[in-house]
């Protein structure tokens, strides 16, 4: 259920960003409405990672420097790319791209990461 409302969160984001970047008109409503959306989209993403990285994995330390050496990686690569882009239409597709890449990120973890259930539940349920 929270992966759903993630994906919703990260469709709503990625549509706000897309007209934001299409009409290219930029108004404060419209721009606290952005950064609403993707910051709800933000929280609820962290707030599941670092749920699964501390009770998914018997390390309590591995996932967590996992986590952020890729997300400071990433940052760095994307601060890069958006650096290349001169246009609209070059943000657009930038955006598709992302947009997609997440959606199917979340559709990945969704039907093939196997979680862990709580063992304290289990026995209490037999």
């Amino acid at each position: 259920m929270v992966v759903i409302i993630n994906i919703v969160e990260l469709c709503l984001a990625i549509g706000c960003l897309g007209v934001y970047t299409f009409y290219n008109q930029y108004t404060l409503w419209f721009a606290c409405l952005l950064n609403f959306l993707w910051g709800l989209q933000d929280s609820g993403l962290n707030n599941f990672i670092y749920c699964v990285a501390g009770f998914q994995f018997e390390s309590k330390t591995l996932p967590f420097s996992l986590f952020f050496f890729i997300q400071s990686f990433f940052c760095f690569v994307g601060i890069f790319l958006q650096a290349l882009l001169k246009n609209k239409l070059a943000y657009l597709i930038y955006f598709t791209i992302l947009g997609a890449f997440s959606l199917f990120a979340w559709l990945l973890f969704m039907f093939a990461f196997e979680m862990k259930l709580d063992e304290k539940k289990e026995e209490e349920k037999l």
